[in-house]
């Protein structure tokens, strides 16, 4: 079996980390692309940390991005009513919002979908882009506390502020 240059030459994966920025379907409403996926990133889900953030292909009908929570193994995800003022009727955890801690380097994820699915629990898109702010801000502020602080702070998301496109939820 032929191995991929950026294995080294045991078999085992040169790099600490696979961080994937969405789009892992172009329509997640077809079982086959997340299959595919899966095949082919077999060796990274099993031997290193895979962190995924959601991207608008990745959401069944474009505006449920729950599938993502099967991908969750991280501790201390925020929940929709974590932050802010309570205003979801269940408190269900922040699709692909989350942070976590990798050598001396910080890692934030930030969902920039326009997530419908929460409508259905009494919150709006513009109330999700709120509490991901708060998110934001809580973590950066606590980061900036530790005795101990990382090197560097890498936040992403699918879409990014600086492009081509303005897309108004990055703005906020």
């Amino acid at each position: 079996k032929d191995v991929p240059d950026f294995y080294t030459e045991n078999g085992v994966p040169d790099f600490d980390f696979h961080l994937n920025t969405g789009d892992i379907s172009q329509n997640a409403s077809n079982l086959y692309e997340w299959l595919y996926y899966n095949v082919y990133a077999d060796e990274f889900c099993r031997n290193i940390p895979h962190m995924i953030t959601c991207g608008n292909n990745d959401l069944v009908d474009k505006k449920y991005g729950f599938a993502f929570e099967h991908y969750s193994t991280y501790e201390d995800v925020p929940t929709l009513n974590s932050v802010g003022s309570t205003v979801a009727s269940k408190d269900l955890p922040m699709v692909s919002t989350y942070s976590f801690d990798l050598g001396h380097t910080h890692f934030i994820s930030i969902n920039s979908n326009q997530e419908e699915m929460y409508n259905d629990y009494g919150m709006s898109p513009a109330i999700f882009l709120d509490k991901q702010a708060r998110f934001l801000d809580k973590d950066l502020w606590e980061v900036s506390q530790r005795e101990e602080k990382p090197h560097w702070v890498v936040v992403y998301a699918h879409l990014s502020p600086f492009t081509v496109t303005r897309a108004n939820r990055l703005q906020h």
